[in-house]
This record gives C-alpha cells, structure tokens and sequence, in this order.
C-alpha cells in the first residue's frame, strides 16, 4: 500500500511480512530516526525518550480510533493501542520512579523516529481496511524495532543500552502477533 502510493507498480503484500523474506538485506540511511539520539543519554534521558515514544503511539492509535467509523477498524486500533499500553506499564516497571510527564505530553514523535502529524495524515488516508492497518502498524513498529536496536547499539550506558535492547525485543514480539493477524486475514 505504502510503495504504491509511492509509485512502485510491482509491489507484493509477502505473506509472513519481513520475518519470511529471504532474500537482499534492506538498505536506507543508517541514521534515519537517530536525529533526537546522541548516543549518550543516561538511563533517565534514554528512558524518557522511550516513554514519550510509546505514549505518543499510544495517543495516535486513540486518535485513529476516536476518528474511524468501522467498527472492526475501531476495535483493531483499540487493541493496539492497548499493546502500547502495555509497553508503557513495562517501562515504568523498569523506573517505578519515573513520572508520566513525559507520557501524557507525549514527543510529536512515535516510535521508529516517525513523526505524529505526517504518520497520523498518511494514515487517515490510507487506512480503511484491517488490512491496511494491520501494514500499517507493521511498518510502525518495524521501524521502532530497528530504531530501538540502532540506539542500543548507539548507547555507551550500560543501562541505557539494555534499555533500548529489551524494548526492541518487545517490538518483534508485537510484531509476531501482527503477522498472526495479518495471516488470519489472509487466509480468509
């Protein structure tokens, strides 16, 4: 969906997504979505921006929700933004002393480094099926999962570095139940 509104006339919906390829590694600026990260964050910054992160998804999928009137769509969104919920409850677990501040008030911008307001206009219109969501929220959080990699990899605090690996590890799990979704639909 995404290609095609690009242009690209050959592309293919690959069952299994990203995982099932086998074939050239993808390639892209090794930077993109590094803009905000430095590298040498501390635990609390780097935890902030992992919070702020999460909880601005969190709020772009309510919004999506709050604005589609079909309710299989409706419900679709809810649930992932109950994922990011979930995200946001296993951080704070990691700093129980942390505050919501950073959470409530959110970045502008989600997880993979995107921004809200061009992700939250591309998706408004372009997503009207579960389907499209459901690619949607794989590029989403295919792109946080590298991003969080990137930055663990980036991280000279220890802390900070393992951080950002365990909320990377959480994005492959969230994206294994997208795939079992998207194949549900599929298969159908």
């Amino acid at each position: 969906m995404l290609l095609a509104a690009k242009g690209f006339d050959s592309a293919y919906n690959m069952a299994g997504g990203l995982k099932a390829y086998k074939g050239a590694t993808a390639a892209g600026p090794v930077d993109f979505g590094l803009e905000n990260f430095i590298g040498d964050q501390d635990f609390d910054s780097a935890f902030s921006m992992a919070l702020s992160m999460e909880g601005s998804l969190q709020k772009f999928y309510l919004a999506l929700a709050d604005d589609t009137p079909a309710r299989k769509l409706r419900e679709m969104l809810l649930k992932l933004a109950s994922f990011e919920e979930g995200h946001i409850k296993r951080l704070l677990e990691k700093c129980p002393e942390c505050r919501l501040q950073e959470h409530e008030h959110g970045s502008g911008m989600l997880e993979g480094g995107l921004g809200y307001d061009e992700s939250y206009a591309k998706a408004k219109e372009q997503i009207s099926t579960p389907e499209e969501l459901l690619e949607f929220a794989m590029m989403l959080e295919t792109q946080a999962m590298d991003l969080y990699a990137r930055m663990a990899e980036k991280s000279i605090n220890k802390e900070a570095q393992e951080l950002f690996l365990d909320l990377s590890h959480e994005e492959k799990a969230h994206l294994d139940f997208l795939e079992r979704e998207m194949n549900k639909i599929l298969e159908t």
